[in-house]
């Protein structure tokens, strides 16, 4: 009895020290996604503007800008690090958005506004398959969201158990509670 009592006291500290797995519920105070490259993204939900994550980045203490998601996947600002602000407007709230379901689609027309200029972009967000992120002890899964503009799209994965999503191909090393961040 001795000797398990002296096993669990070695384990439980370990144990006691891994850090809890971030979720949706961390969004509010922030999610730290660190990129083996070495930059940061902080996601942020704004709690003035419901459906509307805050995305913020940094690479080698540089701001990279802000972009501004509705429901964590879909564009509605990006601020460039010089200041160029590039809006997207839709005819929906971002809280009224659609969430991503593997197989579906939602299809819209954006008036994209930039340098005083304004103009609209038909955009087609296919949702694929599902998959999963697995950093350590912690896994999420993810839906693959393909987002299409005349002449572009982009590929890039949806958390539900964040409500963020992320580039496809950008190598993710941690994602952690702004709270818990080093």
């Amino acid at each position: 009895m001795h000797q398990i009592l002296l096993a669990f006291l070695r384990v439980t500290p370990v144990a006691a020290m891994a850090a809890p797995c971030a979720s949706r519920a961390d969004l509010a105070q922030g999610l730290v996604v660190t990129y083996a490259g070495g930059g940061q993204d902080v996601f942020t939900s704004d709690p003035r503007r419901p459906g509307v994550v805050v995305v913020e980045g940094d690479f080698g203490g540089r701001s990279l800008g802000t972009v501004e998601l509705g429901q964590g996947y879909v564009y509605l600002s990006a601020t460039g690090p010089g200041g160029h602000v590039v809006r997207y407007e839709y005819d929906t709230l971002p809280a009224d958005l659609p969430l991503p379901v593997p197989g579906g689609e939602f299809e819209a027309v954006a008036v994209v506004s930039a340098d005083g200029a304004r103009s609209t972009e038909r955009q087609t967000h296919r949702f694929g398959p599902e998959g999963t992120l697995t950093l350590g002890a912690c896994v999420w899964p993810l839906i693959e969201v393909t987002i299409t503009w005349p002449g572009d799209e982009e590929v890039r994965y949806w958390y539900p158990g964040l409500g963020i999503s992320l580039r496809a191909g950008d190598q993710v090393t941690s994602i952690t509670p702004l709270a818990l961040a080093p």
